[in-house]
């Protein structure tokens, strides 16, 4: 653990002073999470609250790739909007955010066509302000931090919910994955 640098370890004499970092106690927390879902009745959701911010514009690149939309169709039952919401995560959510990853998703499968390669992403059923049906996708190489996630959904969700750069959305992700391709 000291090398990992979750703990520091300091010597007196013939006495050990162990403190745990703020890593250490990042990694304790996110394990707290994910064993209290194990020891505890499970949910059936997830709220997430995000503030709504203008991307890199690479969303509509890599949802309109072929390799990808056709795994949507097949896997998420729809065929999606090209772009993606970009939600930067309340600082308050931030722990439900991390334990999204510890919840059942839908995997998405890398390809390569005649350009390049394309990494695997996750996917995670959900719910935008109560309204409509969208999935977070959390690409498995990711430019953005775990403050950040992206929606998409058969519809274009700025416009169908009226949203704006620095608009809060709440986000309910459904735990429960649907159909043979969860993992």
């Amino acid at each position: 653990m000291e090398s990992d640098g979750l703990v520091v370890r300091t010597k007196v004499g013939r006495n050990q002073r162990i403190q745990i970092t703020t890593a250490g106690l990042g990694q304790l927390t996110f394990m707290h999470h994910v064993l209290r879902r194990v020891f505890e009745s499970p949910k059936d959701n997830l709220i997430i609250h995000g503030i709504v911010f203008t991307g890199l514009s690479e969303g509509s690149y890599y949802v309109g790739l072929e390799g990808y939309r056709k795994q949507f169709r097949a896997k998420l039952g729809f065929d999606p909007y090209p772009g993606t919401l970009n939600l930067r995560v309340k600082r308050e959510d931030l722990n439900e955010r991390r334990m999204l990853e510890s919840f059942p998703s839908v995997y998405i499968e890398g390809f390569a066509n005649e350009k390049r390669t394309y990494g695997p992403a996750k996917c995670f059923r959900a719910i935008v302000n109560n309204k409509v049906s969208s999935a977070i996708i959390v690409p498995i190489r990711a430019h953005y931090g775990e403050d950040v996630i992206e929606l998409i959904s058969p519809h274009h969700l700025r416009k169908q919910l009226k949203l704006k750069d620095g608009d809060v959305v709440t986000v309910k992700v459904l735990l429960q994955a649907r159909g043979p391709s969860s993992q």
